[in-house]
């Protein structure tokens, strides 16, 4: 009787979780009109697989204002980002911002003149803010810093906005279900009329859940694929 001929045994290969938000683009808008306190820039921050944007104004273009918002609008509120996306802007060269990196552990890439699309993300947010800025802002003399006023309302639709890459809007991919939208609060829709907190609550988990079931999922079918493997021939 003959030996029985036993497969190699695979290494299981673990499945890992998910790091959000690890790939931020950045970019400037400006000079724009004067807004109260001396503001005349905007910051662009855009998550390179969501689309969620970021942006804040601000008075001058210095690394500190950039380090500073990199912290307080994105490490504080999406965690440590992998990789960081700019031009060759002298903001972005900075000793203080290499520093902040390397502190960190941040991959600092910048994108070269002769390549513009590694940037192309934060290139077409800031047209759209720029679209935004000038459609909403009054042409008075006396008004032209109403940019300022306006920013939380354009960052607002671009957030609730289906993305033409995603094909989702960035709230839902970030927070797992779509913003309840001012529209909904003068025409409620089903989702409103069928409201009912606890019901609610358990629908929130169940949604934020489904990652993980579709991770212990893969798992399985991985484990399954090591069996399959190592059996008898």
């Amino acid at each position: 009787m003959g030996s029985i001929q036993h497969q190699p045994t695979t290494q299981a290969t673990p499945i890992l979780n998910p790091v959000p938000f690890f790939m931020w683009e950045i970019d400037l808008v400006g000079k724009l009109p004067k807004a109260k306190g001396s503001l005349e820039y905007v910051v662009v921050v855009v998550d390179y697989f969501s689309k969620w944007v970021e942006a804040a104004p601000l008075q001058k273009t210095g690394s500190d204002s950039i380090v500073r918002l990199l912290w307080k609008h994105i490490i504080t509120r999406f965690g440590v980002l992998r990789i960081l996306v700019s031009d060759n802007g002298p903001q972005f060269e900075s000793e203080e911002l290499a520093q902040f990196c390397e502190k960190y552990n941040i991959e600092h890439q910048f994108s070269p003149v002769y390549y513009p699309r590694c940037n192309g993300q934060v290139e077409v947010m800031n047209r759209i803010l720029f679209q935004g800025i000038k459609k909403n802002m009054i042409q008075s003399e006396s008004k032209k810093g109403a940019w300022v006023d306006e920013l939380p309302v354009i960052l607002w639709y671009l957030r609730t906005t289906p993305s033409h890459a995603t094909c989702e809007t960035p709230f839902s991919l970030v927070y797992g279900s779509e913003a309840v939208l001012p529209a909904e609060a003068r025409l409620p829709t089903y989702r409103q009329l069928g409201f009912n907190e606890g019901e609610n609550d358990q629908r929130m988990r169940e949604q934020l859940n489904f990652v993980d079931d579709q991770t212990r999922l893969d798992r399985e079918m991985a484990n399954h694929s090591v069996l399959a493997d190592g059996s008898l021939a």
